[in-house]
């Protein structure tokens, strides 16, 4: 009667073994191969590279130049997004457009300030 106990507390102990050793490592960044920097204006446009545009087109330029890229450079592409301090109301739904727009591309680094 004492095996069935042992087998099932060996089993047990064989089980909570797997789980503690199956802990994720966490997630690791590539490397960063560019930066692109963005301040939301929040009435539809963005400044980027110094030139004031719509935000539809820095997606639509940003999505471009990541295509052109290999993967592993195009992994490491790092938006950062601010909100400029004369913003409308509307530059915190703009931003968040343009973080979901980043994950829709596959850009895996964005900093929103």
């Amino acid at each position: 009667m004492n095996a069935p106990r042992s087998v099932a507390a060996l089993a047990i102990a064989v089980l909570l073994g797997a789980c503690a050793s199956n802990e994720p490592e966490g997630a690791k960044l590539a490397p960063i191969t560019a930066t692109v920097e963005v301040e939301v204006r929040g009435d539809g446009f963005v400044v980027t590279d110094g030139r004031r545009i719509a935000r539809e087109r820095f997606v639509v330029e940003l999505r471009l130049r990541v295509r052109a890229m290999g993967p592993v450079a195009a992994d490491g592409v790092r938006v950062e997004i601010s909100i400029a301090k004369d913003a409308t109301d509307s530059a915190t739904r703009d931003a968040e457009w343009i973080l979901d727009q980043l994950q829709i591309m596959g850009v895996g680094q964005a900093a929103y300030r």
